[in-house]
């Protein structure tokens, strides 16, 4: 049925992603299964149907995780899947169950050696840390990945990067340090300006600062 479907609506299969990871989540095809699941989260997450988007993530998490010696592509499949799952965890409130998954997979994004997914899973741990109010660790991982990013001139990991440091440095009480990225995240923002997420987190992170 899955593979009739993805011939049917060839070049349109936005419109029937829910029902492809249904179908191939039944089957024994792993890859394709998480596939449409994380693709479904990114549907429902852009619709801001946050509970929904956690459940496809979570059941493409459940699929690749228990696979017991993953390939390249197979992790690297995990790691993204696990940063496009932050952010339903952040909006959900669910802090503590956020830092705890990233925490038990630091040491394999590590080991992977993938600079661009290392920088934005160490953004990721940087969020999450300030989420729980550990923020002198926080300001240790967003730099790190602030430098990541500057090494590798990414926008995208020095937008975010920065946009955590503008709040986590206003906790601090670093206010003029706070400024700085806020201001450096903006224009990141700028040139990016379809990401929405990290205008929102930088516009709230610059908010806090000059409460």
């Amino acid at each position: 049925i899955a593979r009739s479907l993805e011939t049917l609506f060839r070049g349109r299969l936005d419109s029937v992603l829910e029902i492809l990871a249904l179908h191939y989540a039944n089957s024994d095809c792993i890859h394709k299964a998480a596939e449409y699941l994380i693709r479904s989260g990114e549907k429902s997450l852009e619709k801001y149907a946050v509970e929904e988007s956690h459940g496809y993530y979570e059941r493409a998490y459940r699929l690749l995780n228990r696979i017991a010696a993953p390939t390249d592509v197979e992790l690297a499949m995990l790691i993204d899947l696990i940063i496009k799952w932050y952010f339903a965890f952040n909006k959900r409130g669910l802090f503590r169950e956020m830092l705890d998954l990233l925490r038990s997979h630091e040491a394999a994004v590590n080991d992977f050696g993938d600079p661009l997914r290392t920088g934005m899973y160490t953004v990721c741990m940087g969020w999450a840390l300030q989420r729980r109010e550990l923020v002198a660790e926080s300001y240790t991982y967003l730099t790190r990945a602030l430098q990541i990013g500057q090494d590798l001139g990414d926008d995208n990991l020095i937008g975010y990067s920065s946009a955590g440091l503008c709040w986590t440095c206003t906790d601090l009480g670093l206010m003029d340090e706070a400024l700085t990225y806020g201001r450096q995240a903006a224009k990141v923002a700028e040139r990016i300006k379809t990401d929405h997420e990290l205008i929102r987190f930088n516009l709230t992170g610059m908010g806090l600062l000059h409460f």
